[in-house]
């Protein structure tokens, strides 16, 4: 499999009070470039999962080991959230289906 593109998953974490410290410690966002190959979905696809069949997914395959947590992924700086996360240990191989993020989707 050729992994010529490149997509970033991005992590947030939110701020938390630390004991230790005594205080507060902002959050950070935590981003991870990785190579992998992307595909867009069929028509069909998009139709039996989303009822649209304008809707910007795709299908990422990794052939990395585990991939971190993540809250969303960019795609040449256009943002998607993962709907699906298949996961095969014995090939090593990863696949996520991701969607774009619309303007009324909640964060």
């Amino acid at each position: 499999m050729r992994e010529s593109e490149r997509v970033t998953l991005v992590r947030e974490l939110k701020s938390y009070y630390d004991y230790n410290l005594g205080e507060m410690v902002q959050g950070k966002v935590l981003k991870k470039t990785v190579p992998c190959q992307i595909s867009n979905l069929s028509v069909e696809f998009k139709n039996q999962y989303f009822d649209k069949s304008d809707l910007d997914a795709k299908k990422i395959r990794f052939n990395s080991g585990e991939l971190d947590n993540f809250n969303y992924i960019l795609i040449k700086d256009k943002k998607y959230v993962a709907i699906n996360y298949n996961n095969t240990f014995m090939r090593r191989r990863n696949v996520i289906y991701v969607r774009e993020v619309l303007s009324n989707d909640k964060d």
